[in-house]
């Protein structure tokens, strides 16, 4: 669950951090191995890290999914990861059974807050299980179905409403909170998507395809290039891959501390704000079934009859009859 940003300072934090990232990541190539030069460096640095920032904020949504492990997710890789985070949790909870240190408790307990807990607990102690096959899915749907399980709340629909009620400071704190965690995730995205970039250039130079493609558009350019450019690509391929992979490896699980801070925030604007959202939606009935008949209504225009307590659509019309037993809701309001 992302929040609403606008045109302010975090949004242009969604450009410079992962733009200017980028541009480091590409300077090897552009400096020492190409002879060729798209203007100044001043500038195509520029409009590099201005074009990539724009880029991670229009895709930003499907980069959180695929890291999610919703999209681009074999089924059989999606299966493997999440039974081997069970395995994990299930070995966790063992640990925590069987210590009576408190602080080993705390340390597990902060590990295993990672995860979803399971809707109908059988033991007092919360027991938790691997919904999505990588942690930040987990961590994402651990804190996303908090109201639900909490409140009977339908987090994913309702939070446009909550969000919408939060005054001016709340906005930019939560969206300040927010930056930091997408853009230490795009970074990762960014850094997979480089690597795969040196991979093929090293791939392309090891079949001479740089080199033909360079002759094709100047034959001159080779008079110039340098020797040691050209002794050099190899290893500026081969570092820069093995550090993308590693950076991307390390901001994607120092991100993961930052969605759970943002799982707190989303979790507190639910608690403090529920009956605010409650008292505007104008109904009164016990908060589970509340929320969940609203949701309903609000999604699928689905009524709840009053004498029999099934659900049919609601009518254009004045006369809301029920399907199942033909009553006409409208007559039991006014009586």
């Amino acid at each position: 669950m992302k929040s609403f940003f606008s045109f302010g300072f975090p949004f242009l934090l969604r450009i410079i951090i992962p733009g200017s990232f980028a541009s480091l990541a590409i300077a090897p190539v552009y400096e020492c191995v190409f002879p060729y030069r798209l203007g100044s460096n001043f500038e195509f640095y520029i409009f590099f890290s201005i074009a990539v920032g724009l880029f991670c904020i229009f895709i930003g949504e499907h980069i959180l999914r695929f890291y999610e492990g919703y999209w681009f997710w074999p089924e059989f890789l999606r299966k493997f990861c999440i039974s081997r985070l069970q395995k994990k949790i299930t070995h966790l909870q063992t640990v925590y059974d069987q210590t009576n240190d408190q602080i080993k408790r705390q340390v597990i307990n902060g590990k295993l807050l990672r995860f979803p807990i399971k809707e109908i607990p059988t033991e007092r102690v919360p027991r938790y299980q691997a919904e999505m096959p990588t942690l930040l899915g987990n961590i994402l749907r651990a804190y996303e179905a908090y109201p639900n399980s909490r409140y009977g709340i339908k987090s994913i629909f309702f939070w446009p409403m909550f969000w919408l009620l939060l005054d001016k400071d709340a906005r930019k704190e939560i969206e300040e909170q927010w930056v930091f965690a997408e853009c230490l995730t795009y970074i990762s995205f960014l850094s997979l998507i480089l690597a795969v970039f040196y991979f093929l250039l090293y791939w392309f130079d090891q079949i001479g395809l740089i080199s033909k493609v360079l002759f094709i558009i100047d034959p001159t350019a080779f008079k110039v290039m340098n020797l040691t450019r050209i002794s050099a690509k190899k290893f500026i391929y081969v570092t820069m891959f093995g550090s993308l992979i590693a950076n991307a490896r390390i901001t994607y699980l120092i991100s993961l501390r930052h969605h759970l801070r943002n799982g707190a925030y989303f979790q507190a604007v639910f608690a403090l704000k529920k009956n605010e959202v409650k008292e505007t939606l104008l109904m009164k009935e016990s908060d589970s079934e509340y929320w969940n008949e609203m949701w309903l209504y609000l999604r699928y225009k689905l009524i709840k009859c009053q004498k029999c307590k099934s659900f049919f659509p609601a009518s254009y019309f004045k006369d809301d009859i029920c399907n199942d037993c033909h009553t006409d809701n409208n007559d039991l309001k006014k009586s």
